[in-house]
Order: C-alpha cells, then structure tokens, then sequence
C-alpha cells in the first residue's frame, strides 16, 4: 500500500466525493463484486443440492464448506453498502427512510413471491401446525432467525434475508460510527470486529465441542450452536468488518500492484483453508474465520486487473444481479424436484437442476426483481414529492 502518512483522507477526497451542498456523487460501479456474487451462490447451491459430501471424492470438504458463502454475503453487503452510501450518511445528507425503503424493494417483491409459494408447497407439514402458522407469519415478516423454532420451515435459506433486514435497519445509525480516523484505527476497528464475529462460536466450542467442530444434522445440532449461527445480534459483526473494510477503501487509495497482491494471497489462503475444511472448526468458519481472506479479495477484484476485468463482462455481471433470485429459489426447488421428478441429490443430478434453475433465476430477476424494484421506489419518490406540495 502506497503513501507512508497514516492519516485517512478527509470526507471531501473520497472516492465517491461530494458533488454539490445537497448531492452526494455515487462512485463508480465495482462490477466484479457484482459477479463474485453468481459464484458464491453457485457454493452455497452445489453445498445445499449434493449430499452427502463423500460424492465429492477428495473434495467433498471444500463443497462441504459452502454455507461460508452466506458468512461472504454478509460481509460483502456491508463493504457495498458503505461504498454507495456511507458518505452521504457521514455528511448529515442521507434520507434513512428512503434508504430503507430502498432496500426493501430490492429484496423483498422477490422475497415476497417465493415466501408465498413455500407457504402452498409446504401446506402438508411434518411439523407441528402451531409453529407451522407463527413460522409463516414470521417469515413473511423477516423475521424467523429470532428465534430458534422459527427458522427451519418452509423455505429455510431465507433465515439469512433475516439478518439481513437486521443489518439494514443497523446500517443507517452505525456505519457513521465506524468511519475511522486513520489506517492503523482501521485496521484495529476491522480485526475488533472479526474477534467479535468469532467470540460466540468459541464459546459454543466450549459448550458444545462435537456439534461445534463438525456440521450435523438440523435435527441434531443443539441450541447452543443452532443460536450462535442464526441470532441476528451475532451475525451482526461480520457486516460490521465489511463496513470498515469499506470505509478503508474509500479512505485509503490502494495501488494495483498491492490489488494483485492481496487477490492472490487472499485466493489461495481461502481455498486453501476450504479444501481442509472438514479439520476446522464448522461454527468458526460460518460465522467468519475467512474474513481476512474476504477483506484481501474484495480489495483486490475492486482494482483493474485480469480476473476483475473478466469478472466485469456483462453477462457475469448480469449473474450477479441475478444470483439473489438463484439463492432464494434453489433450496426449495431442490426439494421439490426431488420430491416430484425424484432427482438424485448426485453431482448428475445438478444438471436438470441448473438448467431449470439459472434461467428460472434470470426470468425471476429481469421480471420480478427489477419490475418490483422500481415500482415500489415510483410509488415511494411520488408519495414524497406529494407531501412536499402540501
């Protein structure tokens, strides 16, 4: 990293600088980021449509790891969140409700739709029929990973768009917080986060150590392990780390040799880590031991070089955006082609499942996500220039 002055720059040399008294400049768009996402919801997919793991042969750990992808998004969400608002919510100009209004319609017209059609295809449960309905209702509401008896019903991967409605509610009052004065406060605010990310699951190592070093099944993991992977309060650090991790970036130009520098530690460090992942512990890796990892490969795919140029191609970008659509849909779909087409869960029996599942996803996101999107900032930006006339 460049410059030997430790101080960050000030809020007007920014990346994303302030372009007027009332307008704040949107920074240019990390493309690669966009499409990173397509492949960690293609992990988090092969990890919830393969089982057992073994069919992987010697690299049934690494796909084994998948649910890390989730402990990714996290992460990435802060760093993004950061990198297009953090300065208008720092200068005093940022509109919370607007904002929140926009994160609700980039999530939830698609959300809503899926949720529904769990609901129908989950009519018949094997659960009991009162948490049956307190499960729906909470979901529907985003709210099922507050508590420990909601979260397994109906479509079970949306427990994380529930820490997520979490961190966007958080995001507004603390990102300010976390804006820090100098590289070395940076650096000590980012490993502060990741030591906070990770206390929970040391002390359900301590409490619980087999359900804690080794994934189980859902019926076997105990509370303690269940809670410290799904309570939205401990979740929370690892968005925190990408918060920081962003307002680095912003802050502190990075050169593209320290870029290329840091994507190929980070790489190899990560899928290292991820091919013995069966000899690490489970809750440290989902709740965010491969932070560090996830900080040097944002940093470098965030600079021009040869896999973020290749990254930035317009149909892995246009993955990206439809990897939301991909992740919301592919736990339930999986169940259900193997409930009506008897699909094996066999490294063969992906092939039907994604060729039904990527142009399902697409569709999903070109007519369901976008169109959703924008009517609801239309009807939003219009209800706030009619209140302005009166």
């Amino acid at each position: 990293m460049p410059s030997t002055d430790d101080r960050l720059s000030p809020l007007t040399e920014v990346r994303n600088p302030v372009s007027s008294v009332t307008t704040v400049k949107r920074p240019p768009h990390l493309k690669a980021l966009t499409s990173i996402r397509a492949l960690a919801a293609l992990y988090v997919g092969f990890y919830h449509m393969v089982r057992p793991f073994e069919l992987w042969g010697r690299f049934g750990g690494f796909w084994g790891a998948g649910y890390t992808a989730v402990s990714f998004f996290f992460f990435l969400s802060g760093f993004i969140l950061v990198y297009t608002h953090g300065v208008e919510f720092v200068s005093g100009r940022g509109d919370v409700k607007r904002f929140l209004v926009a994160r609700f319609a980039r999530v939830y017209p698609l959300y809503l739709l899926v949720t529904s059609i769990a609901g129908i295809l989950s009519y018949k449960t094997i659960f009991h029929p009162k948490y049956h309905v307190i499960a729906y209702i909470a979901q529907m509401f985003m709210l099922q990973s507050w508590h420990i008896r909601l979260t397994p019903f109906f479509n079970i991967v949306a427990w994380s768009l529930s820490e997520e409605a979490f961190f966007y509610f958080c995001f507004p009052f603390i990102a300010p917080r976390l804006q820090p004065n100098s590289l070395r406060h940076g650096i000590l605010l980012l490993a502060g986060c990741c030591v906070l990310a990770l206390i929970p699951g040391m002390i359900a190592m301590h409490l619980d150590p087999a359900r804690a070093w080794h994934e189980v099944a859902v019926s076997n993991r105990g509370p303690v392990v269940y809670v410290v992977r799904r309570f939205p309060p401990l979740m929370l650090p690892q968005f925190l780390c990408g918060i920081v991790a962003g307002w680095i970036y912003l802050q502190r130009p990075i050169s593209d040799g320290f870029a290329k520098v840091a994507l190929a530690v980070g790489s190899v460090v990560m899928v290292t880590a991820l091919l013995f992942a069966d000899h690490l512990p489970f809750v440290l890796l989902h709740n965010g031991l491969l932070i560090p990892c996830y900080v040097l490969i944002l940093y470098g795919l965030a600079r021009p070089n040869i896999v973020s140029n290749v990254l930035s191609w317009s149909p892995f970008v246009l993955a990206g955006e439809a990897s939301y659509a991909f992740y919301l849909t592919h736990f339930m779909f999986n169940d259900w082609a193997a409930w009506v087409f008897h699909w094996p869960m066999t490294i063969a029996g992906l092939v039907p499942r994604l060729l039904v599942l990527l142009p399902l996803s697409l569709l999903l996101h070109l007519y369901v996500e976008r169109p959703g999107r924008r009517w609801v900032m239309k009807w939003w930006d219009a209800r706030a220039a009619r209140l302005q006339a009166a």
